[in-house]
């Protein structure tokens, strides 16, 4: 006898409040969708500055490596910065100050323009926005730390979630 049983009949699952596979998976698509994004401090603001980031997916973080494989940087280390920084671009849905009042405002996301504001006036694409606007390395690596264990967060909270609902 196999260790899986096979039912055949239409009996309803047995997850509170969901009653077939499609109010199961909807209930999955509304646990990650209230999950997608997420504010952290800027590294080196004191809480002045956050940004949002969104989940990015498997295939974005994919194109990613696939991309800064192919720039033959010179160093593990220099790739590792960049993924990182091309990572926290990437996820970026917004950079904001937060005003005195508590209010914020938005300042952009992570490019030349960002940097500008901040007094650098020297970057042409994002990725030098990041390093200019946090200064030193440790800060980008602090930063994305935060982002990544805010998302695997969110991936393991909604695989044990799903864990839940079969037992």
């Amino acid at each position: 006898m196999s260790e899986f049983e096979v039912v055949t009949d239409d009996a309803p699952l047995a997850v509170p409040g969901l009653s077939s596979l499609a109010e199961l998976a909807e209930a999955r698509r509304a646990a990650y969708a209230a999950n997608k994004s997420e504010t952290f401090d800027v590294p080196g603001f004191g809480g002045q500055i956050k940004a949002r980031y969104r989940l990015l997916t498997y295939r974005e973080r994919r194109q990613m490596v696939s991309r800064i494989g192919s720039e033959n940087l010179p160093t593990e280390v220099d790739r590792d910065l960049s993924l990182f920084a091309d990572t926290l671009i990437n996820a970026c849905e917004s950079v904001v100050r937060v005003n005195p009042d508590g209010s914020t405002t938005d300042l952009g996301r992570w490019d030349p323009r960002l940097a500008e504001q901040f007094g650098y006036s020297h970057c042409e694409n994002a990725r030098q926005a990041v390093f200019a606007i946090l200064e030193i390395e440790d800060a980008v690596v602090d930063h994305h730390y935060d982002y990544h264990m805010w998302a695997d967060s969110v991936s393991s909270g909604l695989d044990k979630d799903e864990a839940d609902f079969f037992g």
